[in-house]
C-alpha cells in the first residue's frame, strides 16, 4: 500500500512540474521508470513512456526523443489496456502532425484519441480532446463547427473541478472561444468568452495565473482591437508584448495561430505600427526548428513588407521562405510516412493483443475468482468492492458492508471432515451467487468460512431483509440432517464521508460481527 502511495505522490509532483514546463520533471519520470521496471508493471511503464513523450514535446523540444517514446508508450499501453493514457498518446501524435501542417493526419488522430478515451468513465481527457478538435477546426477555417466543439468542451470539462490545473484548462478553452469569435467578428461572442476567461483567471492560484497569463491577455486584446479605435484601449496589447518578451523561445510556436489572427486583423485595418511591434517581439519564430511555424511566420512578414512597400526586406524574406519550403516539403513527407508506419505498428500490436485476449481474460477470471465457491475472491474485493465504495462516496449514496461467518464451522469440520466442510462452503457460495444477480449487491469469499457482502444504495431495513433471506437460504441448502448450518452477519451501513476508507467500514462491520457472535455464545 505504501508503494502505491509513493507512486501517486510522484505522479502529483510530476504533473505540477510538467504544468510549469520544468526540466526537473525528467528526474521524476526517471524515478517512476525505475519503479516500473523493478515491479515489471507494464501499465506504469506505459504511463512513464507517455510522460517522456509529453516532456520532449512540451518542455524540451526534441522530435527524435518524442517519437521514440511515443512508440514505446503505445506498445505498453495497448498491452496493459490503459485506454486513458493511450488516448493521450494519440493526442500527442495529433499535435505533432498539426504542428507540421498535416491537418488531415492530425484530425484523424484526434478522432482516434476521442474514441479511445470514450471507453473510460470519469476522466477529463475527452473534454480536452473536444477542445483540441475545436481548435483544429478553427484553424481550418470552419469557425461555426470549431466554436460548437469548444462550447461542448467547456461543458465536458466543467465537472472536473478537482482536476490538476482545472482553471488553466477552462481559461485556455474560453480563450480559444474568444479567438474564434474574434475571427467571426462577433463582438458579443468575444464578450461572452471574456467573462469566462476573467472568472477562471481570478479563481486560479499563482502557479496557474503565471501559466495562463498569455491566455488571459489575448482575449482582452481581441476585445480591444474589435471594439476600440487604434491608439485607444491598447493597454492589454502592450502588456501582452511585454509578457512575450519574457517567455521562453519554445513557448511562442504554440501561439502561431493567435499571432496570425492578430496580424491579419491589423493588416486589414492598417494598424501598421501594432503589427510592426508584434512581429519584432515574435521575430524568434523565423528560426524555429519547426519548419511549418517558421514558414507561417515568414508569410506574415512578407504580407507586412508588401503592405508597407519595403521591397528590400520583402525580397530577402521571400528568399529565406523559399529555402524553408524546400526543407518543409521533405519534413512533411517524413511526417506522413511516420504516421503510416505508426498506424501499421498500432495495428500489429492490437492484433497481437487481441489474439491473447481470451487467454488473458481467463487468467484474470481465475486470479479474481475463488476456485471452491465460484465467488469473487479477496483479490477482487480490493478492486470491485473499492469501486462500489467510491461510487457511493462520490454519489452520496448509502453503502453497506456485511461480513458473514459460518457459526461453529470448526466443529463442523472436525465432526464431518474437510471434504464435507468444502461442500458446505460450496453450497453457501451457490446461495450468495444467486443473490449477487442483484446489481446492488457484491458477494465474495474473504477466506476460510468468511464472506464479504457489499450493499449499494440500500436502507438499513432493506439490508436487514436481504441478510435474513440469505441466512434462511444458507440453512436450507447447506444443512445436513444431523447439522443445521447457521451464519452470522455483521453489517455497517452509511453514506461514506470524504475521509472514510473502505477498510474503515470493513473494520466496523467486523466489530459488529463479533459482537453478534459473542451474544450468540452467551
Amino acid at each position: 500500500m505504501r508503494k502505491n502511495e509513493d507512486i501517486e505522490a510522484l505522479k502529483e509532483e510530476l504533473m505540477l512540474l510538467l504544468s510549469h514546463r520544468s526540466v526537473k520533471a525528467l528526474r521524476v519520470i526517471d524515478k517512476l521508470r525505475r519503479i516500473a521496471v523493478q515491479r515489471k508493471d507494464v501499465s506504469l511503464l506505459g504511463y512513464v513512456y507517455y510522460r517522456y513523450a509529453y516532456f520532449y514535446y512540451f518542455t524540451v523540444s526534441d522530435q527524435d526523443e518524442f517519437r521514440k517514446y511515443l512508440q514505446l508508450a503505445v506498445h505498453h499501453l495497448l498491452r496493459s489496456g490503459d485506454m486513458e493514457f493511450l488516448g493521450g498518446t494519440y493526442n500527442l501524435i495529433a499535435y505533432d502532425a498539426q504542428d507540421l501542417g498535416c491537418y488531415d493526419v492530425a484530425y484523424a488522430y484526434f478522432m482516434i484519441a476521442a474514441r479511445t478515451c470514450a471507453q473510460v468513465e470519469g476522466i477529463a481527457l475527452p473534454g480536452l480532446l473536444e477542445a483540441n478538435g475545436g481548435r483544429l477546426l478553427t484553424e481550418l477555417g470552419d469557425y461555426q463547427a470549431g466554436r460548437r466543439h469548444l462550447r461542448k468542451a467547456l461543458k465536458m470539462i466543467r465537472p472536473f473541478k478537482r482536476m490538476h490545473v482545472y482553471h488553466y484548462n477552462m481559461l485556455v478553452t474560453y480563450a480559444d472561444e474568444a479567438l474564434v469569435s474574434f475571427l467571426m467578428r462577433d463582438g458579443d461572442g468575444i464578450i461572452r468568452a471574456l467573462k469566462g476567461v476573467d472568472a477562471h483567471y481570478e479563481a486560479s492560484d499563482e502557479g496557474e495565473k503565471a501559466l495562463g497569463r498569455t491566455y488571459y491577455l489575448l482575449p482582452h486584446v481581441y476585445h480591444d482591437l474589435f471594439i476600440c479605435e487604434e491608439g485607444r484601449g491598447d493597454h492589454y496589447f502592450r502588456e501582452l508584448l511585454t509578457s512575450w518578451k519574457k517567455v521562453e523561445a519554445d513557448e511562442l510556436p504554440g501561439l502561431i495561430f493567435e499571432i496570425e489572427s492578430l496580424c491579419t486583423y491589423m493588416l486589414e485595418h492598417d494598424r501598421i505600427d501594432q503589427i510592426r511591434q508584434l512581429l519584432r517581439v515574435t521575430d524568434g519564430l523565423r528560426e524555429s526548428s519547426n519548419l511549418s511555424i517558421a514558414d507561417r511566420y515568414y508569410t506574415l512578414k512578407i504580407a507586412h513588407y508588401e503592405k508597407t512597400g519595403n521591397t528590400k526586406e520583402l525580397g530577402r524574406a521571400l528568399r529565406e521562405q523559399h529555402l524553408i519550403l524546400k526543407n518543409l516539403k521533405a519534413e512533411t513527407m517524413r511526417t506522413r510516412r511516420y504516421a503510416i508506419e505508426f498506424s501499421d505498428m498500432i495495428s500489429a500490436i492490437a492484433a497481437e493483443v487481441e489474439s491473447a485476449a481470451e487467454e488473458n481474460l481467463l487468467l484474470q477470471r481465475q486470479a479474481n475468482t475463488d476456485a471452491l465457491t465460484g465467488l469473487p475472491n479477496r483479490n477482487a474485493i480490493n478492486k470491485r468492492l473499492a469501486a462500489l465504495f467510491d461510487e457511493a462516496r462520490e454519489g452520496r449514496k448509502r453503502f453497506g458492508i456485511g461480513i458473514i461467518d459460518v457459526d461453529q464451522f470448526k466443529q463442523y469440520n472436525d465432526s464431518f471432515g474437510h471434504q464435507a466442510g468444502d461442500e458446505c462452503l460450496r453450497a453457501i457460495g451457490e446461495v450468495l451467487l444467486s443473490f449477487a444477480e442483484d446489481a446492488r449487491l457484491f458477494c465474495s469469499r474473504y477466506g476460510g468460512d468468511e464472506f464479504v457482502i457489499g450493499y449499494l444504495g440500500l436502507s438499513d431495513d432493506e439490508i436487514g431483509r436481504i441478510a435474513g433471506e440469505m441466512a434462511e437460504q444458507v440453512t436450507k441448502r447447506a444443512s445436513r440432517e444431523d447439522w443445521s448450518v447457521q451464519i452470522s452477519q455483521g453489517i455497517y451501513n452509511c453514506v461514506p464521508g470524504r475521509t472514510q476508507r473502505l477498510w474503515d467500514l470493513l473494520s466496523l462491520a467486523d466489530q459488529r460481527l463479533y459482537r453478534i457472535k459473542g451474544e450468540n455464545i452467551r
